[in-house]
């Protein structure tokens, strides 16, 4: 990531309904996060950015980049 702002970056990695949970818990960690810090949702002087990824379709990405590998 290139970005000037230079974010830490949460990546959650599921397919299937394990993705679907996975998506709904981080808007709930994001939430409280939120709460936590006032709503500012930094760390440190560093924004927060979270995402869930396809981990079949982005496995290579995730493996290359990140060095994110599937348990299954």
């Amino acid at each position: 990531m290139n970005a000037p702002q230079v974010p830490l970056v949460v990546i959650v990695a599921g397919e299937g309904t394990v993705k679907e949970k996975a998506e709904q818990w981080l808007r709930d960690v994001a939430k409280k996060w939120r709460v936590r810090t006032e709503g500012s949702g930094v760390a440190h002087g560093r924004d927060i950015v979270g995402t869930v990824m396809d981990k079949t379709r982005w496995a290579a990405l995730l493996e290359s980049h990140h060095r994110v590998r599937s348990s299954a």
